[in-house]
């Protein structure tokens, strides 16, 4: 890793060379030219939602609308699965225990616990290791049928109210 700063000036200091850094850079250049194409394509479907508003030459245009907005969501699609090929092929990254992390909503549990449980012990011990795992666990334990986590509370009148009180009362 590299370090440069000028003197009195930290504010503006560069790392660089980290291997997070380096992956990120490798993910980013097999995603270029797919993120070149979703930009012109989110670029046009405002056009197009610009023309739709103001009553510009409609003939046509909600065909075009639905065929850009498939176009649309097939990049994103791709660029997805981009993200979960490098989960899947760099268990030891950091980045991605990140990358899983922020497809905390939009993976179903059983996919994010198959790719974290390929994580190595070193990501799960990271930041976003720990952050994905208790994601997970808040999901596990927020399903309907599940037990609730154990916790306390005080109630109203300063008494230390316990979840486990309740527990076989009907």
């Amino acid at each position: 890793m590299t370090f440069d700063a000028k003197e009195n000036d930290f504010k503006n200091a560069k790392i660089a060379g980290s291997n997070t850094q380096i992956d990120f850079e490798r993910l980013e250049t097999s995603k270029k030219e797919l993120l070149i194409k979703k930009d012109e394509l989110s670029v046009t479907l405002k056009e197009i939602n610009k023309a739709i508003k103001n009553k510009d030459s409609l003939m046509g245009t909600a065909k075009k609308k639905e065929l850009i907005s498939l176009e649309l969501q097939k990049a994103k699609v791709q660029l997805e699965q981009l993200d979960f090929d490098f989960i899947e092929e760099n268990p030891n990254a950091q980045l991605s225990a990140y990358l899983l992390f922020s497809y905390r909503h939009h993976l179903p549990l059983d996919s994010a616990e198959l790719f974290f449980n390929k994580l190595t012990e070193r990501v799960h011990a990271g930041t976003f290791g720990k952050l994905a795992s208790e994601h997970i666990q808040t999901v596990k334990s927020s399903r309907v049928g599940s037990m609730a986590p154990l916790f306390s509370l005080v109630a109203s009148d300063g008494r230390k109210v316990k979840l486990e009180d309740f527990r076989e009362k009907k």
